[in-house]
């Protein structure tokens, strides 16, 4: 007998195979071809948590650091296990691409979010020059409509007209004396520089401390010059109309107490829209809220004045069923001898032709 030999074993003790503690821990593998694909299975699984975590930025750390364990592993156990070099090496090669490759999704969302981000900044910057362009057209409107019109303050209009005249005399003498292609292009650039928000914060800065003094002296000056040269002469009366509102009231609790209810200028008689349909007229609750028409004004000199004709306007449109209170000047509803919820009296006030308003938009 061969001494170390063993007859009920077929090889010495010796050149059995050893399975190592960590391989022991999965199921028993017989041969390295299971070992080979316990390492596939763990490689797909691998490959499937790389995908999940793609989105979150977080898959190349995740894939690294299970590439590096189930590298560490794979060495430890496939060294024991006596696999043969070509499969180690292609082993290899699928952990190496695993854990060096780009998470592609993570930088086309990282394009897409600085897209989005440059369409805003546009978005805003249109905004912004959109602000600018309607500020310059409303100033245009006011110009056009208020001193261009001659309907509102005639002398601030003539004195406008007179001084464009008389440039229109000098300015064909002084272009000759004014270097054109310099001065465009001075102002250009200026109007450039403007932009710049440093630059634009030390203007304003310079407009609050200097120029708006002198805007106060030159205006002072405009204004002396005004009230000394101009004259307008007044060939006719000023146009002016009579309106009307009337202060509506409802009976309170008692027949002796009325509550304030609008001023309209509706009646609200028996056969007003508003009341058959039981819904409040239009106006407003205070008389100092009501507004002139449209293209006219209020002077404080001709306030509200209440008319103490109560009967002449009840009979001018033909108002029926109305009883007339001379003293406050009231016409209450009054049917059956009895006088109703509501009462009415009409107030008028002198307006006067202004301006033309600017148009709404």
């Amino acid at each position: 007998m061969v001494p170390g030999f063993d007859h009920r074993h077929p090889f010495p003790d010796y050149l059995l195979p050893q399975i190592s503690p960590r391989v022991s821990e999965f199921n028993v593998v017989d041969s390295p071809e299971d070992i080979l694909a316990m390492r596939r299975e763990q490689h797909t699984a691998l490959a499937k948590t790389k995908a999940k975590h793609k989105r979150s930025g977080s898959s190349i750390e995740t894939a690294r650091s299970l590439a590096t364990k189930a590298d560490t592993t794979r060495s430890s156990d496939l060294g024991r296990s006596g696999l043969p070099n070509a499969e180690n090496t292609s082993l290899n090669g699928i952990t190496n691409e695993l854990a060096q490759s780009k998470p592609l999704e993570k930088d086309d969302n990282d394009a897409e979010e600085q897209e989005a981000k440059d369409m805003l900044k546009s978005v805003r910057q249109l905004q912004a020059l959109l602000n600018d362009i309607a500020n310059l057209l409303d100033v245009i409107e006011e110009l056009f409509y208020g001193i261009g019109s001659f309907a509102g303050d005639e002398r601030t209009s003539t004195a406008v007209y007179l001084l464009l005249l008389i440039g229109i005399f000098i300015l064909p003498v002084g272009a000759s004396l004014i270097p054109v292609n310099f001065s465009v292009a001075v102002m250009g650039w200026a109007a450039v520089g403007l932009l710049h928000p440093v630059v634009g914060k030390e203007v304003k800065r310079i407009k609050v401390e200097y120029l708006d003094v002198e805007e106060l002296i030159l205006g002072d000056l405009f204004r002396d010059f005004e009230a000394k040269e101009i004259i307008i002469e007044n060939h006719g009366p000023e146009d002016t109309r009579e309106v009307e509102i009337f202060e509506l009231q409802r009976q309170g609790l008692t027949p002796r107490l009325w509550d304030a209810w609008v001023f309209t200028p509706l009646i609200y008689s028996e056969k007003s829209i508003y009341r058959i349909s039981e819904e409040r007229p239009p106006g407003c609750a205070f008389i100092e809220s009501v507004l002139p028409p449209p293209g006219w004004y209020f002077d404080d000199q001709h306030p509200w004045i209440l008319d103490e004709m109560t009967k002449a306007w009840v009979l001018d449109r033909s108002v029926l069923n109305v009883e007339i209170d001379l003293d406050e000047h009231w016409a209450y509803d009054y049917r059956g001898g009895q006088r109703g919820e509501w009462r009415r009296r009409r107030w008028t006030r002198t307006c006067f032709r202004g301006p033309m308003p600017p148009r709404k938009r």
